[in-house]
C-alpha cells in the first residue's frame, strides 16, 4: 500500500497537483495580500533513495512561498558540502525531516543532520514549532522523535497540514517577537 501512494503521487499531472495543492493557496490568499509563511527557509532532510518524492515536494514549497532547502537543488560544485549542510541547519527556520521506510534505521549523514536540528532546537521555546517530522509513506518514527507531532504527507490533506503547522510556528514566534 505504501509503495503504491508515492507511486500514484509521482504519476500525478501538473493539472492533478494543481486541484490538490491548489485550494489550500487560494484559501491563505484570502486571508491577505502576504502568506504567513512567505519566505521562510525550510531544511529538507531525507534518504537519497527518496529524493524523487522530496524534490516535488521542494517544488510545491516554493510555489506556495516557502525557501526549503535541499542538498541537490543548493549545492554546487566544489563546494564543502558538509559545511554547507550545517549552515542551511543553522540558518532554517524549520526543520523538515522526510521519513519513509528508506530512512527509518539508517546509519550515516541523516543521523547527523537529526542530531544538528536537535541542537539548535535548544535555542527555541519549548511551545515553538521548529523541527517537523514528515512520514512520506507509512513507517515506524525514530524513538528519539516521538514527541513531536507526525505529519502524514500521503494522507490526502498532508501538504495542508504541513503548511498549516509551519504558519503555526511562524505565528506562535511572531507572538513572542517585541
Amino acid at each position: 500500500m505504501g509503495n503504491n501512494s508515492v507511486e500514484r503521487w509521482l504519476q500525478l499531472d501538473k493539472m492533478q497537483l494543481v486541484s490538490m495543492f491548489g485550494s489550500h493557496q487560494m484559501k491563505l490568499k484570502r486571508k491577505g495580500p502576504k502568506k504567513i509563511g512567505h519566505g521562510v527557509r525550510l531544511f529538507l532532510s531525507y534518504a537519497h533513495q527518496d529524493q524523487i518524492v522530496v524534490k516535488r515536494l521542494y517544488s510545491k514549497l516554493v510555489e506556495s512561498g516557502f525557501r526549503p532547502w535541499m542538498d541537490i537543488q543548493q549545492l554546487r560544485g566544489g563546494e564543502n558540502w558538509r559545511v554547507a549542510i550545517e549552515n542551511a541547519i543553522r540558518e532554517s527556520d524549520f526543520f523538515v525531516l522526510c521519513l519513509s521506510p528508506n530512512s527509518v534505521g539508517r546509519r550515516g549523514f541523516l543521523q547527523r543532520e537529526i542530531r544538528a536540528a536537535m541542537d539548535r532546537l535548544l535555542e527555541f521555546l519549548e511551545r515553538d514549532i521548529y523541527f517537523v517530522p514528515v512520514r512520506l509513506l507509512p513507517c515506524e518514527r525514530p524513538h528519539e522523535i516521538h514527541k513531536y507531532q507526525t505529519v502524514d504527507l500521503f494522507e490526502p490533506d498532508g501538504y495542508q497540514v504541513l503548511i498549516s503547522s509551519i504558519n503555526e510556528g511562524v505565528r506562535r514566534r511572531q507572538l513572542d517577537a517585541p
